[in-house]
């Protein structure tokens, strides 16, 4: 979503595809967007044109939920979860649309890997640590969409 503004008794919502890199305005008598995490969207008009049409999730599982199951329109979700599985180097999203959000729009999100004390002594938890540290692991997690 790139914009949106109150249009009668409908919202003009402008998004932009991912997958094509096109823009188009949509109309929408309701509008239910689904947050997992709160975006930096000053300035689209969104949170005025939605306001009273907005659910938050409790947890981006949630938010892409409601947003796979149609009960939500639009969400802010992981990119992870929106790629094709063994697609995700190519940037293909599953089904519908996506838009990727610009860095300067949110906050950095960080995602961390820690072995607890009492891990410490347990082979398989350092070899777990280790592996996501390797190379073949940072190679998954930059294909899912996530950067170092």
């Amino acid at each position: 979503v790139t914009g949106a503004k109150l249009d009668g008794d409908q919202v003009a919502l402008t998004v932009e595809s991912l997958k094509k890199g096109t823009s188009e305005t949509l109309m929408a008598d309701v509008v239910l967007l689904a947050i997992g995490r709160r975006p930096h969207t000053e300035g689209l008009g969104l949170a005025e044109a939605v306001a009273p049409k907005t659910v938050e999730g409790s947890s981006i599982a949630q938010v892409y939920q409601f947003v796979a199951s149609g009960n939500a329109d639009l969400g802010f979700v992981a990119l992870s979860q929106v790629l094709s599985e063994g697609q995700a180097s190519d940037g293909q999203v599953r089904d519908g649309s996506a838009w990727l959000v610009p860095a300067h729009l949110h906050e950095p999100i960080r995602q961390e890997a820690v072995l607890l004390k009492a891990g410490a002594g347990h082979a398989g938890a350092q070899a777990f640590l280790a592996y996501l540290r390797g190379d073949a692991a940072q190679a998954l997690i930059r294909a899912a969409g996530y950067e170092r």
